[in-house]
């Protein structure tokens, strides 16, 4: 849905940058541009601009700072571009095209950073409460299950992580290296995985995704 609605963008964009508005819309669809080209070659440029890898380690103060900048310039921008669409007198009449298309977007955006915030904080509050109050087994959830399982503190010395020439592994199952942004967990059969990528796997079903040994019983052997 979004990247639908950012090429309509783009079109309208294109077709027409120079309309009379009396907000920076066109403005408004170059910096979100540049900062979604950013987000996607991120990586790359860590890479060649800071001299970082995650398979570097810890990240460095300035990887940091430059994730909190990054995170920080995306939610501004979108609140700015619907304070631009809510206060605009004439650009729905200048340049209807251009403004109904970054109206949906800005406020696509801001609905899917609220969904976001939303989705983060009931999970939180579910697993607590499933937790305390719920007769089921911990193994009965996805989320509880991973949860119950070690976390491993990720160290470019610490031997869960590394390969046979002490380099640091990547995750079996999404391939990206291990490092201190991503939680890492330890399987009880010894296998460690990122958590977001072993929880997405036991939904379907709670076996190790290197050696399949069983991690828990699902939803439906349990009901």
């Amino acid at each position: 849905m979004s990247f639908i609605v950012l090429v309509w963008v783009i079109v309208e964009f294109v077709k027409h940058e120079n309309d009379d508005c009396d907000v920076p819309l066109s403005l408004y669809v170059k910096i979100w541009l540049g900062l979604w080209a950013f987000g996607v070659s991120k990586k790359e440029l860590q890479k060649c601009i800071l001299r970082w890898a995650p398979s570097d380690g810890p990240r460095p103060l300035r990887v940091q700072i430059l994730d909190v900048i990054h995170i920080g310039v995306v939610h501004i921008w979108v609140a700015m571009g619907n304070y631009w669409v809510a206060t605009s007198q004439t650009c729905s009449a200048t340049s209807p095209e251009l403004f109904t298309a970054v109206k949906y977007w800005v406020h696509l955006q801001a609905v899917v950073l609220l969904i976001g915030t939303l989705a983060i904080l009931a999970s939180r509050f579910l697993i607590q409460f499933l937790q305390q109050h719920s007769n089921l087994s911990i193994s009965a959830h996805p989320s509880l299950l991973i949860g119950a399982m070690e976390k491993v503190k990720f160290s470019t010395k610490n031997p869960d992580l590394l390969d046979e020439k002490g380099k640091v592994e990547a995750c079996s199952v999404c391939q990206e290296y291990f490092d201190d942004v991503e939680i890492i967990r330890k399987t009880p059969c010894g296998h460690v995985f990122h958590e977001k990528c072993l929880a997405a796997w036991c939904a379907r079903k709670p076996t190790c995704p290197l050696c399949r040994a069983e991690l828990g019983p699902s939803v439906m052997d349990i009901v």
